[in-house]
């Protein structure tokens, strides 16, 4: 897609948008530009005294998750359709994995 020329006075490269059309035709409008954040987790710093009390946080937070996950399930099932309920609780299924935990975990322990 591309900006009509003839709806700015003064063409630049500014005013010229690309992207894919998904429809035969011209369109002519605001156009808003979507910057995604960085992305990734925030890294911080943590001391050898603190690693114990950081992966007690991160177990906290995970049952926290699965908690909120499992009742989420529930309340779709009754008011959409198990198979969609399925999504969350596949989700709180990977929280609850042992080997998804434990590579958490070490990472804590390592990484810190």
């Amino acid at each position: 897609m591309t900006a009509d020329a003839s709806a700015t006075p003064h063409p630049s490269s500014a005013n010229v948008l690309h992207g894919l059309g998904v429809s035969p035709g011209t369109a002519l409008g605001p156009a808003l530009l979507w910057l995604p954040a960085a992305s990734g987790p925030r890294r911080q710093a943590i001391l050898d005294g603190q690693i114990g009390a950081e992966q007690a946080a991160l177990r906290q937070a995970l049952n926290r998750a699965r908690v909120e996950l499992d009742a989420l399930a529930q309340q779709v099932a009754r008011t959409v359709d198990a198979q969609t309920a399925g999504i969350f609780t596949a989700q709180s299924l990977m929280l609850a994995d042992p080997d998804i935990q434990e590579r958490a975990l070490q990472a804590i322990a390592v990484e810190q």
